[in-house]
């Protein structure tokens, strides 16, 4: 299996954190914000901070709300936590998205950009017309997915694939952040889903 490395110097430059801020705080709401207002006002202090956290291993989630959520018909526990802690997944995942995507088989569309069931499906149907042996193409969902996704086992996987230490104490904090599966709401639980 292909392990990575450098991930995290890339990921905690001043422009990908910079970026991370104006990609997480984009919109009038979350700039009002008391933490929005407060990480604008301390920009550069904010981002030393991050940079260190990150690169040490010792970032960790803060406080995070969970809520529940009914989307066509199933009820999801959905994690959301702090703006502050959004900036630093949205760099790192930023980084790690584009060397975990060719690792993908081709016909993921989960939660991928320019992707999703749309796209699944139009491609599904290209493949029955080149194929006129293909007559019928199944679609399924897994109960509670992320809930049942072993840890220890996703950890086991995270330590193959990483090289660094600070990716693995970062995601080893964003995959361990609720008792059991994976958190549904974090940018790393879709990634780390796939």
């Amino acid at each position: 299996m292909k392990s990575y490395g450098g991930i995290m110097a890339r990921a905690t430059t001043w422009e990908a954190l910079n970026e991370s801020i104006d990609y997480v705080l984009r919109g009038t709401e979350r700039k009002r914000r008391a933490s929005g207002r407060w990480i604008l006002e301390h920009r550069e202090q904010f981002i030393r901070e991050l940079q260190e956290q990150l690169r040490s291993g010792c970032w960790r989630v803060g406080r995070f709300s969970e809520h529940k959520v009914v989307e066509r018909g199933k009820e999801r526990r959905i994690q959301c936590i702090r703006l502050q802690d959004r900036v630093a997944v949205n760099a790192v995942m930023k980084e790690l998205q584009k060397k975990m995507l060719p690792g993908l088989i081709t016909d993921t569309a989960s939660s991928i950009e320019g992707r999703g069931a749309l796209w699944l499906h139009k491609r599904l149907r290209k493949a029955m017309k080149e194929n006129p042996q293909m007559k019928w193409f199944y679609k399924c969902d897994v109960r509670k997915f992320y809930e049942s996704i072993p840890q220890d086992k996703l950890l086991a996987l995270i330590d193959r694939k990483f090289r660094e230490q600070s990716v693995r104490a970062f995601l080893h904090e964003c995959a361990t952040m609720t008792e059991k599966g994976i958190s549904i709401g974090l940018r790393t639980s879709q990634e780390l889903g796939n």
